[in-house]
């Protein structure tokens, strides 16, 4: 499914790009503001938070360092394509005094390029709302199966699920005493054996993929519920 939804992000991405590359001046682009930077800083640290999901993609992998290390950089690179690519259009395309103008204006609202364009109705608003519900579907899914990974962690004993994270737990603690670097090699073995014997059982996956169906269902609710309790009291 999350397959299907990326496709989908990606074909609407492109289309906005040919939608707006036409309309990029590159005299906009050659405008330069450093002072701007500091309070996009934030913004641009929040959007590549997709460490929750590191150990979920981890045991997806079966645990090869190199695979990881290759999904961590170029799932890190392709975002940041993108965003340079986005806000290439979005610079090259409105004036750089736009939002303080707007600004300037009593009681006026927020400048919003999106909002305009999305205004607009036909094939660009349509394809905006389109990207904007994907991306957010894509990035949901990806959220609460890494939660779901966590609290399957974090409450294996309570629900009684049998895993290699035992032996993990086993391994690096056997190895404690070897210091921080010891152990944590020590664990990475474990966690690559456990990976590996899930494969061959036909499994994989964390603690949740292999969980019997009531353990499952409990993970989800505890992912889903509270999230959807504070939207819907909104």
């Amino acid at each position: 499914v999350n397959t299907a939804i990326v496709v989908g992000v990606a074909a609407s991405f492109g289309a906005l790009l040919s939608f707006g590359a036409p309309q990029v001046d590159p005299s906009l682009l050659a405008h330069a503001d450093a002072a701007a930077v500091v309070p996009a800083l934030p913004v641009m640290v929040l959007a590549f938070t997709y460490h929750n999901v590191v150990p979920t993609i981890t045991y997806q992998l079966g645990c090869d360092l190199a695979k990881v290390r290759t999904a961590v950089i170029a799932g890190s690179a392709l975002p940041l394509l993108l965003f340079v690519l986005w806000n290439g259009i979005v610079l090259g395309s409105v004036p750089f005094d736009a939002a303080s103008a707007a600004a300037a204006i009593p009681d006026g609202a927020p400048f919003d390029p999106l909002a305009s364009l999305r205004a607009e109705g036909g094939a660009v608003g349509g394809t905006i709302a389109l990207f904007s519900i994907l991306a957010i579907l894509s990035s949901a899914v990806g959220f609460i199966f890494g939660l779901v990974d966590f609290y399957a962690d974090l409450l294996a004993e309570p629900l009684g699920l049998v895993d290699g994270g035992s032996a993990v737990a086993a391994e690096a603690e056997a190895a404690a005493g070897k210091g921080f670097f010891a152990a944590a090699a020590a664990a990475a073995d474990a966690a690559e054996a456990a990976a590996d014997d899930d494969d061959d059982a036909g499994g994989g996956g964390g603690l949740a993929q292999s969980a019997p169906l009531g353990a499952r269902a409990a993970l989800f609710s505890l992912a889903l519920l509270p999230p959807v309790a504070v939207a819907l009291s909104g």
